[in-house]
């Protein structure tokens, strides 16, 4: 135990206080010995050293793998806006839906799924746009290609308004072509 004293003016009171950790390296350092201290990385043995390097290698490999498997990720949405607040939503997401592990390019995805319904991200409009728009054209490609064709037996047991609405559908559909083809 040590004792400090301490005086205002005639009031002098006299403290035993115990020696802790903090007031030990507060000590150490004013007085320069702080090199004798067993924290100290440049005095520990090489059993500890070498489990320290360990440590250390598999938190990197660890990050670098989530990182790997990130940059993938982001090649896939070219939307996601790169920026911190962001990484930070996502990262919360992940820990919370799979916990702390190596995330994998599939618990990405889930994750951004979970964020975007809950409008949690800034996207890139205008690549949303873009995105939107090669859907659509996809999408109209697919339908033109099932067009269904009718042999003639099935057109004249189709009531007539049915056959109206084939007719007029085609004509849109080689319209539509000759306007892509160039026009007329």
């Amino acid at each position: 135990m040590a004792s400090r004293s301490f005086s205002v003016g005639s009031y002098t009171r006299n403290i035993d206080t115990q020696e802790d950790p903090f007031n030990q390296r507060v000590r150490a350092f004013k007085d320069d010995s702080l090199d004798s201290f067993e924290d100290n990385p440049e005095m520990w043995p090489k059993e500890k050293v070498k489990a320290a390097a360990e440590m250390f290698q598999r938190g990197d490999t660890k990050r670098v793998a989530i990182e790997t498997n990130a940059a993938e990720f982001l090649t896939f949405h070219p939307e996601l806006i790169d920026n911190n607040a962001n990484g930070q939503a996502m990262n919360r997401t992940l820990k919370a839906m799979f916990g702390d592990c190596v995330h994998s390019v599939e618990q990405f995805e889930a994750a951004y799924r979970v964020l975007v319904a809950n409008n949690s991200l800034a996207l890139d409009k205008k690549v949303l746009a873009e995105q939107e728009k090669e859907a659509a054209k996809q999408r109209a490609e697919a339908q033109r290609a099932r067009k269904v064709t009718f042999s003639e037996d099935e057109r004249y047991s189709m009531p007539l308004e049915e056959l109206r609405r084939l007719e007029s559908s085609e004509i849109q559909k080689r319209n539509e072509r000759i306007a892509n083809e160039g026009g007329w």
